[in-house]
């Protein structure tokens, strides 16, 4: 399934559009001047680490375009526009 269609399968704004959050990743060793890069990240993003890095790879593997289409669509869902919420805005 594409990029472009599988967002669409979230039934709720909260829910990750890409799919369930069951599969994991191994332990991760990097050096530790590239963790204090990304802990620095993280906290300027207002997020935990472990948030962070998900963004990070979700944005590698699926690009930044996809990435922010569907948390604008998410956004959009919360705050009661769009088609589905027979836009109400806010």
């Amino acid at each position: 399934m594409s990029d472009d269609n599988v967002h669409r399968l979230a039934r709720r704004p909260g829910r990750n559009p890409l799919g369930k959050l069951d599969a994991e990743i191994s332990k991760i060793r990097v050096p530790a001047l590239t963790k204090a890069i990304l802990a620095e990240g993280a906290n300027e993003a207002g997020m935990d680490l472990t948030e962070y890095g998900r963004w990070v790879l979700m944005i590698h593997a699926h690009g930044l375009e996809t990435v922010q289409r569907i948390r604008a669509e998410q956004i959009d869902a919360i705050a009661g526009n769009g088609s589905e919420t027979g836009e109400r805005g806010a």
